[in-house]
C-alpha cells in the first residue's frame, strides 16, 4: 500500500521506532569515538613489537583511510541489496530492520576508522598523529546521522524500483 506520492505506508510509530535506534546507535559510536580518542591520550605509548611506530602509523592510516572513504560506496551497495529485497517481499517493516541493519553495519566500519586512530596514538608515533583519523570518525558519523527524509526517500525508491519490477512483470 503506497500513498499517493508513492511511498510505501508507514506508521509515524514505526518510522519514530526506526529513527530512535538508529540516532541512539550513532550516539553510541561518536560517544566510542571520543573515548578512543581520549583513550589515546591518556594511555601510555606502547612498544609495537616487530615493526616501528612510523610503521604502525602509516599502516593504520591507510586502513582508516580505506576504511572511512569506502563506507559511502559500500553503503550505497547494502542500501542496493535491501531495495532488492523489498521488491520481493513488500514489507515496509523488514524493508526498516534491513535498513538498521545495514546502517549498523557501516557504523561499525566508521568506528573502526576511530579504533585505527588509537592504534596510532599507542603503538603509532602518537596521539596527536591520531587526531585527524578520530575527527575523520566523528565527521563520517555525523555525516550519516538519521532523518526522517532520508529513511523517507529510500521507501521511496524502494516502492519505485518494486513498482518498475512489477510493471515490467506485468508487461511481460
Amino acid at each position: 500500500m503506497t500513498t499517493p506520492g508513492g511511498v510505501p505506508t508507514v506508521s509515524t510509530d514505526d518510522l519514530g521506532r526506526h529513527l530512535l535506534r538508529m540516532r541512539v546507535a550513532t550516539l553510541a559510536v561518536l560517544v566510542a569515538t571520543a573515548a578512543a580518542a581520549a583513550a589515546g591520550f591518556v594511555s601510555s605509548p606502547r612498544e609495537p613489537g616487530a615493526a616501528t611506530p612510523l610503521t604502525v602509523t602509516v599502516v593504520a592510516y591507510a586502513a582508516g583511510l580505506w576504511l572511512g572513504f569506502t563506507a559511502a560506496r559500500d553503503a550505497r551497495a547494502r542500501m542496493a541489496v535491501i531495495r532488492r529485497a523489498y521488491r520481493v517481499h513488500g514489507d515496509v517493516r523488514r524493508l526498516l530492520a534491513d535498513h538498521l541493519k545495514g546502517y549498523l553495519v557501516i557504523l561499525v566500519r566508521l568506528g573502526c576508522v576511530a579504533g585505527c586512530g588509537l592504534v596510532v596514538a599507542v603503538w603509532g608515533i602518537g596521539s596527536v598523529a591520531a587526531l585527524p583519523l578520530e575527527a575523520l570518525a566523528a565527521l563520517l558519523v555525523l555525516m550519516t546521522w538519521p532523518t526522517e527524509h532520508k529513511s523517507r526517500l529510500l521507501l521511496r525508491r524502494a516502492q519505485a524500483e518494486r513498482d518498475e519490477a512489477e510493471g515490467a512483470t506485468s508487461g511481460d
